[in-house]
């Protein structure tokens, strides 16, 4: 129904009850069988890693769902816990610089849940930078899902 209406491009959450439960076969054929019907369309996948918090696990998630199809990957929705932290950026960005070493594709991030405030999403900006390097610091590659961060920006800037 969403490609019917011409969508760009799709998010979904990662099953997380999958994910605790070790299910990895079941998300990645999922994952895979989603990107099969998106074709060229762009595929989100949220990882909620403010719910998985255990670093080792959102790497094991981000590999996960790149090896699976995911164009991007994204922190969290910040509606089920903690919303994006520095600490899984950077695991996730370090995922996606392997992932690129490993395969040569190249694949997105994007910090969310409680990114609103300038200092903090400066902060995943500079994470991204220093990892990814400047190549990555475009919307194609590198989004920040915040929809009170552009009024924040604008009221430092203009008032």
């Amino acid at each position: 129904m969403v490609l019917d209406n011409n969508a760009d491009e799709v998010e979904i959450v990662m099953p997380i009850g999958k994910f605790l439960a070790e299910k990895f076969d079941e998300i990645r054929q999922e994952i895979q069988q989603i990107k099969v019907f998106m074709k060229d369309k762009q595929l989100k996948v949220i990882l909620e890693s403010g719910i998985i918090q255990d670093l080792k696990k959102i790497k094991q998630a981000s590999f996960l769902c790149l090896d699976a199809g995911a164009d991007f990957i994204k922190t969290s929705t910040g509606k089920n816990g903690p919303g994006a932290s520095p600490e899984a950026v950077f695991v996730m960005c370090e995922s996606i610089k392997e992932y690129y070493r490993r395969t040569g594709n190249v694949r997105g991030i994007k910090p969310a849940g409680g990114v609103s405030e300038v200092e903090t999403a400066r902060v995943y900006y500079l994470i991204v930078k220093k990892l990814l390097g400047d190549e990555w610091l475009n919307p194609e590659r590198f989004r920040i899902g915040a929809s009170r961060l552009a009024n924040n920006i604008l009221g430092e800037r203009y008032f």
